[in-house]
């Protein structure tokens, strides 16, 4: 009897899950529909960090190509990594036809030159900062100051260095150089 109370556990966790969901996908949940009518592949990994690309806050975002071919991003951060970069990733910018990203409540795309953004340094120096995408201004600069170190920004005003993480580079105390000394001296020990 377990066996069965499990699967109809699990079952109506899919249903559910899946009833949730479908508003946001079409053709069985391997795809997502654009503002545009192009059609975002989540079974193709990221191309910036190769994550899987799953819907939910600030995620996916996608650039569509002028000859139909979409690219979907993993995070916002990402996005902005690919369309910073298209000598990296092998593009012309001017093939480029719409540039989508999704906001905070996980739910609708947007065009991304159309949003404000909150760059907020992310909690890890590994990963970067942390980008946030709003509809309205004024919501975006009251979340911005629930973030130390944050700003808001317009999808022109978002940099390479906004994306990139931040390296802590560890420095070592030097005393003040000598210029008749050798750098290797001890000061005469």
């Amino acid at each position: 009897m377990r066996k069965l109370e499990k699967r109809l556990v699990t079952l109506t966790v899919a249903l559910v899950v899946g009833g949730l969901l479908s508003p946001f996908f079409a053709e069985g949940a391997q795809t997502m529909d654009l503002p545009d009518g192009s059609k975002l592949d989540l079974s193709k990994p990221c191309p910036v960090c190769e994550m899987k690309l799953v819907p939910g806050p600030n995620s996916p975002a996608a650039v569509v190509f002028k000859d139909g071919a979409v690219v979907g991003l993993d995070a916002n951060s990402d996005f902005f990594k690919y369309v910073l970069e298209p000598e990296k990733y092998k593009y012309s910018k001017s093939d480029i036809k719409s540039l989508f990203v999704m906001t905070m409540d996980g739910k609708t795309f947007f065009d991304a030159t159309k949003v404000y953004f909150v760059i907020a340094p992310g909690d890890s120096g590994q990963m970067g900062a942390e980008i946030i995408a709003f509809v309205d201004k004024a919501e975006a600069e009251k979340f911005s100051k629930s973030k130390t170190g944050s700003k808001v920004v317009s999808f022109i005003d978002v940099s390479l260095s906004d994306v990139q993480p931040k390296k802590k580079m560890l420095k070592m105390k030097q005393s003040s150089p000598d210029p008749a000394k050798p750098h290797g001296s001890h000061g005469g020990h």
